[in-house]
């Protein structure tokens, strides 16, 4: 079996079952995991770099419409394109749901050294967090 490329925490914080640490996780759900993540951030997530963050807080009082959805979408593939450089051939598509008040994202994308298509499906809730 080969060596993972790509090794991740897993923010579950759960245990390895043999050695009591963090457990981790490898490629596709490391990937995964850290777009997921990314997408999610909002500003100051990220501590003293506010530029890393998502759009969803920029649209938290836009109507849901096919404009915002297509701000979203530009903006999620811009973002993943700056700050996530083990991805390439990223496409991003929205869908606008207001009657569920929120986006449906999906990310298509091919981790680097690896030859298989990946994607990603998300549901962006518009409402506040916190």
């Amino acid at each position: 079996m080969a060596e993972p490329t790509y090794r991740d925490l897993d923010f579950s914080f759960r245990k390895h079952p043999l050695t009591g640490d963090i457990s981790t996780l490898t490629d596709e759900a490391a990937v995964k995991m850290a777009l997921r993540n990314l997408v999610r951030l909002a500003p100051y997530d990220k501590p003293f770099n506010k530029e890393i963050s998502s759009p969803l807080q920029g649209v938290l009082f836009e109507p849901i419409d096919r404009v915002s959805a297509a701000s979203i979408r530009i903006d999620i593939q811009q973002l993943i394109q700056a700050y996530e450089t083990r991805v390439e051939n990223v496409v991003v598509t929205t869908v606008a749901s207001p009657d569920e008040n929120r986006y449906e994202v999906s990310i298509s994308f091919r981790i680097k050294k690896m030859p298989n298509l990946q994607t990603l499906e998300l549901f962006l809730p518009v409402e506040r967090l916190r």
